[in-house]
This record gives C-alpha cells, structure tokens and sequence, in this order.
C-alpha cells in the first residue's frame, strides 16, 4: 500500500487539508459550502480539497446525500494535530458562521488571552462542539468544585471563555437548570442514548440578558493612567456590552469591585462605574 506523503504538497494546500481534519474533528461534518464560506475558496478547489483528502484518509468521513455533506465516522483518526492555541483560535474565528455560536463569539473574542494553564483537552472539547452543532445530549463524567466526582447528562449550547479557562453553557437534565461547566474538568464526554428535542428545554433568561458594564480604574489605584492603557480605555472608561452569563465571569476573572453603599474593598484594579440591575452569580458546577 502506498503511503500519501503530505510534505509533498504545497502549504496552502496542507493547510487547507489541515481546515478539513479540523471541521471533521470540531463540528462533525465539512462541505464544499462551509469550506468555501470559511477560505474564501472557488466551489471546484473544496471539490478538489476534499477528494484528495477522501484519498489519503478514506475511512475519516463518509457522505450523506441528503445534504452533501462529509462526515465523521466513529473510527476517525486526526490526520494532523490540532493544539489547543490554534484550535480554540479557529473555534472563535469561524463561529461566526455557525448561528449556533455567534452569541458566544461576538461576548467573548476581546477576552481571549493565551493561558496555557487552563487549555481544556481538546478531544472533550471536540465532542462538546459537535454535540452543540447537532444539538446532541452528553454523558459527561465530571469534576465538581464542591461536590466531587459525578456523571450527568447536558445538552451544550455555546463555549465561551470564562473566569478560569474555558467553559460550555448548558441544560444539566439531572437538575433541569442552566450551568456553566468547565471543559478542563471533564474526563470522559459520550453521545447519550436520550431523545431530547431542544424546543423542550425553557430558554436561557441569564444567557439571553444583555447588559453593559461600564468599568474605570479602581479609587485606590494611585496612577488611573496606567489602568486606562492596560484596558485601553476612553476617557477614563471602558464599556463592555455582553450577556449576564459572561459578565459574572469577567467581574471575577478581572477581580473587579462592585460596590455596596458606596465602599470599595482596596487591593482593586477596576470598579464599576455604574452599579447593576441585578446581582450577577456563577452559575458554575
């Protein structure tokens, strides 16, 4: 049998071949459509990208007539290796296609930094993707903060970067409610065997709230300016629009003060300029 070299080909075309592996991998399918809208790509080149990458792993995807697309099967094998930096990059970047996702990109793209600390495995995260792109319950084996280990069963809407690395919003069917479940404390993420219709599951109030949040740099801060350049803020402030979800995550994440009756606690780097409606929590297992 011959074996396909791919330091052959030339690297626009590796890397396109790499953008194929990693729609399989991240969203269970790819087509000449989605690759055409994601690379800017004429429809005969995604012909000719996906035939050649059909060729070289031909057992990584199959094709449904019914929409004429590619996808994974239960014995793929990643043909190149996708590292989180770049993989959670691309997630952000082409959400914007997936209707699915924009929510979270559009809340979440100014607050994403390189943290090595706190990359989640990417196969779990892999798996909760496709599970929110096809609208799929999990089994998932997870870590609690306070409670220890446990299995559940969600249904995954959006990832999101949130006060400690990454997290996925979902519907936890074990206590009918909304939580923020952190990737990096997922052992093991399985396709569940129940029927769930996602018309059944009562909307998200906190993840559909939009609110603003108005940030300036701390009273006990010495040098406002310097806090101003940190977080690139215009006359003195920085406005955040986003949904309440990601706003709990931020307060934390940025350890910023909010205050009751008029006091501050000091060690601060940002305040908020105007109180909120409502309390803000974590909605975090």
């Amino acid at each position: 049998m011959k074996i396909f070299s791919l330091d052959k080909l030339p690297l626009t075309q590796k890397k396109r071949l790499e953008f194929i592996d990693f729609s399989l991998e991240f969203y269970g399918r790819v087509s000449r459509q989605w690759l055409s809208k994601c690379l800017q790509l004429a429809t005969a080149s995604c012909t000719r990208d996906i035939a050649l990458y059909r060729q070289i792993v031909p057992d990584n995807l199959e094709m449904r007539h019914q929409d004429k697309a590619f996808y994974r099967t239960d014995g793929f094998t990643a043909l190149f290796v996708h590292t989180p930096q770049k993989s959670l990059t691309q997630l952000a970047r082409y959400s914007l296609h997936e209707s699915t996702y924009s929510l979270a990109c559009l809340n979440t793209t100014k607050f994403m930094f390189d943290n090595w600390l706190f990359y989640p495995d990417m196969d779990v995260t892999a798996a909760v993707n496709r599970a929110i792109v096809s609208r799929s319950v999990i089994e998932i084996e997870y870590e609690c903060l306070k409670a220890g280990s446990m299995g559940t069963e969600i249904v995954p809407f959006a990832i999101f970067h949130g006060y400690c690395g990454w997290y996925v919003r979902a519907y936890d069917l074990s206590v009918s409610r909304f939580l923020d479940f952190s990737l990096s404390r997922m052992h093991s993420v399985l396709q569940s065997m129940r029927a769930v219709l996602v018309s059944d599951i009562p909307a998200d109030t906190s993840w559909n709230t939009i609110i603003e949040l108005s940030l300036e740099p701390h009273p006990s801060v010495s040098n406002r300016r310097a806090i101003e350049l940190m977080y690139g803020m215009s006359n003195g402030c920085l406005i955040l629009v986003t949904n309440a979800v990601i706003a709990a995550h931020i307060l934390k994440r940025e350890n910023i003060a909010v205050s009751k009756n008029g006091a501050f606690l000091p060690e601060k780097l940002l305040s908020l300029k105007k109180g909120l409606p409502f309390e803000l929590t974590l909605d975090e297992f």
